[in-house]
């Protein structure tokens, strides 16, 4: 039996229901395991109970190895290998702003906080902390964020974006005080290279230069899509990829298959 083959015969069985039925007699499928437990599982490759930057690269770079096996029969896009290139791309970011005690270690309590930007989105928080920030940002309350307003919010110094900042830290405490997660998301932008015009451009459907607040929502709405399909994939597929990549499995548990079959490590097919 091929490697290919043991791994969807696996995925078919992470996702299948398990035992206990609904009212109507249909089979119940069990809840989801909370995110963080999830990425503790997958990630922390040396089960020490903290993951760790070359722990999160390896687990990625695994699980791009193995991205060609969701490649649509049909050459259509291959939505899994886009959301693992994502990731690769602002795990770097992501790991910096959780962790709060700068130990180059995220543990448990830190990973909660994807359990609870997931409940943010759901119940609404998000939306509003949104909203919240437009307002903030529309100094003319025309609902049209211009080329000003939007160099306004981008002065290091200035107050609206001190005052942006602060509603964001309000809603989501990763850090110790509104000064503190200011500079640290300065500094992952200037990390990241990215300019004004770079974020402008994100949200900027149309290209005129300046932000509706149609173009907003309708940015929030694709951010919540892809955060929220990425959480419960992971949630789903979490253990099944653990075996394959993460930690607890092959490669990564005692007795776990080893990855590439003779074909060189980090090659599973």
């Amino acid at each position: 039996m091929s490697q290919r083959t043991v791994f969807w015969l696996l995925l078919g069985a992470a996702r299948a229901p398990q035992q206990g039925f609904d009212a109507r007699g249909r089979p119940r499928a069990p809840p989801p395991q909370p995110i963080h437990e999830v990425m503790m599982q997958v990630f922390d490759k040396d089960m020490s109970k903290g993951v760790d930057k070359n722990e999160v690269d390896q687990t990625l770079e695994s699980f791009a190895a193995m991205g060609g096996a969701f490649q649509q029969p049909d050459g259509g896009p291959n939505a899994m290998a886009d959301m693992i290139d994502a990731a690769r791309r602002l795990a770097p970011s992501v790991f910096a702003l959780l962790d709060a005690d700068d130990n180059k270690l995220l543990d448990k309590k830190e990973l909660k906080w994807f359990g609870k930007a997931q409940a943010a989105f759901k119940d609404g928080t998000l939306r509003n902390l949104t909203r919240d920030v437009f307002d903030t940002l529309d100094a003319s309350g025309d609902d049209v964020l211009s080329a000003d307003e939007l160099a306004a919010a981008a002065d290091v110094d200035g107050e609206v974006l001190a005052a942006v900042v602060a509603k964001v830290h309000e809603a989501f405490p990763i850090r110790k005080d509104a000064d503190e997660l200011k500079k640290l998301l300065l500094g992952m932008v200037e990390a990241a290279g990215a300019s004004r015009a770079d974020g402008i451009a994100l949200i900027d459907a149309d290209g005129d230069g300046q932000i509706q607040r149609k173009e907003a929502g309708k940015a929030f709405a694709s951010a919540k899509k892809a955060f929220t399909s990425a959480v419960t994939t992971l949630q789903q597929m979490g253990p099944m990829l653990a075996m394959f990549g993460g930690g607890g499995g092959m490669g990564g548990m005692p007795g776990g298959m080893p990855m590439g079959g003779g074909r060189g490590r980090g090659t599973p097919f």
